[in-house]
């Protein structure tokens, strides 16, 4: 049995090559491209949800919050990703 990874990410690109490699290293990998879509997949008991941090609408931040506030999910690993600028621009 493969271990499930729920991957939340609202950039396509970065989506879509970090869920390639998880899958070639093994994992069986649910993405969503929002926070909401991420909650909502929790139902299904990823064993790892990792998440960006910056998104529009549910953020990273509020993924952990919702997930706190609920009995079965906040013992759930969490690992946020940080938002890095571009090369070249100011934030």
């Amino acid at each position: 049995m493969k271990n499930k990874v729920l991957l939340i990410e609202d950039n396509q690109d970065i989506r879509e090559n970090a869920a390639e490699l998880l899958e070639l290293y093994g994992f069986e990998v649910l993405v969503a491209d929002c926070g909401e879509a991420g909650l909502y997949l929790t139902d299904l008991h990823p064993d790892l949800i990792i998440s960006d941090v910056v998104m529009p609408g549910i953020s990273g931040y509020d993924v952990f919050n919702q997930l706190q506030e609920d009995s079965l999910k906040k013992t759930s690993p969490l690992s946020l990703l940080p938002h890095f600028p571009k090369r070249g621009t100011r934030t």
